[in-house]
């Protein structure tokens, strides 16, 4: 896998998609004012890592002209997910924050940031808590399951997403990136992001495994 940076591993991942035929690099919208980032750290519990202020620098969500140019509607950026915008993920969390409850504490939890969703209930989401042994790790919170790690960094996670896509475990249609064979992916992709527990489950589909604490 090549590139040791954030901005390397994201520039890689780029070409990897646009190879497929995405144009996602062609529609993501690059941060305008980096004073918007002082809402995300103002947010109780919330240190940002210094890849996720790369990442958003990068990605702030989508450019409604370009949408409109290439006739795409939310296309994904990653992991069959659509990219946040700063704004969108100030509200995303807040929406999350609401599902926080007492004998469920795993499910979401406070002092994540959400960058990406299916819209439908799941988000990609990256650890803000600094005294957390997993700070700046990239979870997905599943619809029904809760927060589960995919990759130690972003960093990590989009150059496991570059192998993945050199592999032909993700495929590309019409604006979405997603595997094609969802158990092959899960069989084979899982040392590209070192094992985690995403990949690690028993294969229960709410199977959860909480290391952030």
């Amino acid at each position: 896998m090549t590139g040791d940076t954030f901005d390397e591993a994201f520039n890689s991942y780029l070409a990897a998609a646009e190879r497929l035929g995405s144009l996602v690099h062609k529609v993501i919208l690059p941060l305008a004012d980096e004073a918007s980032l002082d809402a995300l750290r103002a947010l109780t519990n919330v240190t940002l890592p210094a890849e996720l202020v790369a990442y958003f620098r990068r990605v702030d969500g989508y450019s409604i002209d370009a949408l409109a140019e290439y006739e795409l509607f939310e296309p994904s950026l990653a992991w069959s997910m659509f990219a946040l915008s700063v704004e969108d993920a100030l509200s995303e969390h807040e929406s999350l924050q609401c599902t926080i409850i007492d004998d469920e504490p795993g499910y979401w939890a406070d002092g994540f940031l959400p960058i990406l969703t299916d819209g439908a209930g799941s988000v990609v989401a990256v650890n803000c808590i600094a005294e957390s042994p997993t700070f700046g790790a990239v979870y997905e919170m599943i619809d029904c399951v809760g927060l589960v790690r995919i990759a130690s960094s972003l960093t990590e996670f989009f150059k496991a997403s570059t192998a993945a896509i050199d592999l032909g475990l993700i495929q590309y249609d019409d604006g979405l990136l997603a595997p094609e064979d969802h158990l092959r992916f899960i069989r084979e992709a899982a040392p590209l992001y070192g094992d985690s527990p995403y990949f690690a489950r028993t294969g229960q589909e709410d199977d959860q495994i909480v290391d952030w604490l």
